[in-house]
């Protein structure tokens, strides 16, 4: 079944179903890797809220990072974020732009949504002259 979602630059508002998406496919990721505390301590209302403190420092107000988000019906679906150049120190001498995260809950993947944000991805480096 194919869904209708809108793929949009990430706005301030987005912040907690931003972080909550994020909180979700981790746990459904990592479940068989990370304990279940990880998932606890990330889930808890004091780890969220200083993640929405920190994510217009970030996620918007970064001039070397970028944010998209997939929306239906006001919900966010799934996220992209990359970097124009890695901030990793082995990196640091070349332009080399990261995808840092495509998250997507298992509901809404292989539905074409990774796809899609991954063209993004490259149309975004390609804006800055990165290959």
């Amino acid at each position: 079944m194919e869904i209708k979602y809108k793929i949009r630059k990430v706005k301030m508002e987005d912040a907690e179903q931003y972080i909550k998406l994020t909180n979700l496919v981790w746990r459904y990721a990592y479940k068989n890797i990370f304990p279940e505390s990880v998932f606890e301590r990330r889930e808890s209302e004091k780890s969220i809220n200083k993640m929405i403190n920190g994510f217009a420092e970030y996620q918007i107000n970064n001039p070397n990072h970028f944010s998209y988000v997939a929306e239906v019906n006001g919900e966010i679906i799934g996220l992209m974020s990359g970097a124009y150049l890695s901030e990793y120190e082995h990196f640091s001498s070349i332009k080399y732009a990261d995808l840092q995260c495509l998250y997507i809950p298992p509901d809404y993947q292989r539905k074409g949504l990774g796809k899609k944000f991954f063209d993004l991805f490259i149309k975004e480096i390609a804006k800055k002259g990165i290959t």
